[in-house]
């Protein structure tokens, strides 16, 4: 792999592909956070290129198809999101829609039932119980009509009728946790009954019949491919059942680059190694005079370098970026190179997490990729944020000998650095007396903040 590539005169293969119809180019400038869309276009660019899940059918989608079709998602998406759980939805007048298909979650709605079909405005919104707390699992039409309406693109919609209006009804699949590979648009899924979800664990059978497309994960970090926090994740990460792990990360240590990227007329190159434990990886170096003498680039040009370069052209669901040795709280987030790795991914359409472990001699990485590894399957399940702009940040104590971290809190980023090491995984203060990442981490509790949503001001 020891291509030079100059990302920082390339264009971008996502701003390409969307630039081929108008509608894309349009549209893509009114909706940021695209999800759907970028990977859509990723995946064509893979060499040999691929048809992502939701494109496939009977016949697959062509690619033009296939795009704005990603589009539609991102739209529908983006009119679901006011609505993660079922408090959100009723406490503007939503009603429960008693009739509706069998197996398909609680349904509910906001408007009176439409007569014709719009495919960027879902609805009925569909979620795994009846409780204020129950979460979004999906979307769906409901259409007053005395024939099927024609849908979308391709004729692989699954129209069915509720039985009792005779009203139709087609399905999305597509909400993190109830996704249903084989079928986007199946009349029924199988975590869901007419009353709720059965989904547990990505183990579940349910889960296994609707995730049959492996999980690819690119794993990058700012202390460079060798580093031990990387290799504890990427072992714990690699024992995941049909998944596809990717390593691409800086030649050496950059902590505390942030965001940083190469700009032209340096150019980034990757090379293949492997991490600690023998994992193949990818080393991405840098010419720039001022990433000598260790010739390494920035931590996000590593996530650049594995999400634009032809001879990688990731298309993964989730970055994770860590684990760092040293935590990244507070003020000091922002000059993280770990989560700006995390940051630039996010960017680039790509959800993301940052994992970053208390300094000690040594790092507890076991106990911070146990955390990870517990994170990322809350992630998988549809069971953190789900926002466009989410990037979870988490950090995990380094507890003294003879004690342990004390539990996982979702909390905020501080405003401040106060108090930065202390880690007392000894205190028997509650949990709900923390009120911030390092108030987590000083009490000795794994803490969980958004730094997409809820960073502090003045960020980068």
């Amino acid at each position: 792999m020891n291509k030079i590539n100059q990302i920082g005169t390339k264009t971008g293969q996502l701003r390409r592909s969307a630039a081929k119809t108008a509608m894309l180019l349009g549209l893509v400038t009114m909706v940021s956070g695209c999800y759907f869309l970028p990977s859509a276009v990723r995946d064509y660019a893979r060499p040999g290129g691929t048809t992502p899940w939701w494109c496939k059918g009977s016949p697959d989608l062509n690619q033009t198809d296939c795009q704005n079709f990603s589009l539609n998602l991102d739209f529908d998406m983006f009119v679901a999101a006011p609505y993660p759980k079922l408090s959100n939805l009723t406490a503007g007048g939503g009603a429960e829609v008693v009739n509706r298909p069998a197996n398909i979650g609680v349904a509910y709605t906001k408007v009176p039932t439409p007569t014709t079909f719009d495919p960027n405005s879902p609805n009925v919104f569909l979620y795994d119980g009846n409780s204020p707390t129950s979460r979004l699992v999906g979307f769906a039409w409901e259409i007053d009509s005395d024939t099927a309406p024609a849908g979308f693109v391709g004729g692989r919609d699954v129209w069915s009728q509720d039985g009792t209006t005779g009203n139709w009804w087609l399905t999305a699949w597509v909400v993190r946790g109830h996704e249903n590979h084989p079928n986007v648009f199946a009349a029924s899924h199988p975590c869901l009954t007419s009353s709720g979800s059965i989904l547990t664990s990505t183990t579940d059978a349910c889960f296994t019949a609707s995730h049959t497309e492996p999980f690819e994960v690119l794993v990058t970090n700012d202390d460079g491919y060798a580093a031990g926090g990387i290799d504890a994740v990427v072992e714990a990460l690699w024992a995941m059942p049909n998944s596809t792990i990717h390593v691409v990360a800086p030649l050496a240590n950059q902590s505390g680059g942030g965001g940083n990227i190469t700009n032209a007329p340096y150019v980034i190159s990757g090379s293949a190694v492997t991490t600690f434990s023998g994992k193949p990886a990818t080393a991405v170096s840098s010419n720039d005079p001022a990433k000598l003498p260790s010739g390494s680039a920035w931590p996000a040009d590593a996530v650049l370098y594995a999400l634009r370069v032809s001879d990688l052209s990731l298309s993964p669901e989730l970055v994770v970026s860590g684990i760092n040795e040293g935590q990244n709280m507070g003020s000091v987030t922002p000059f993280s190179g770990t989560v700006g790795a995390a940051r630039r991914a996010r960017s680039n359409g790509v959800p993301a997490i940052a994992s970053s472990q208390g300094l000690g001699a040594p790092a507890d990485f076991p106990t911070g990729a146990a955390a990870t590894l517990a994170l990322v399957e809350e992630w998988r399940l549809g069971r953190t944020v789900n926002t466009t702009n989410s990037v979870l940040n988490i950090n995990i104590p380094t507890c003294a000998p003879g004690y342990l971290v004390r539990g996982t809190v979702q909390t905020v980023v501080a405003t401040n650095a106060t108090n930065y090491t202390l880690q007392d995984c000894s205190s028997t203060a509650p949990a709900n007396t923390v009120i911030s990442d390092i108030d987590a981490f000083n009490k000795g509790f794994i803490g969980i903040a958004d730094v997409g949503v809820t960073k502090p001001p003045n960020w980068p």
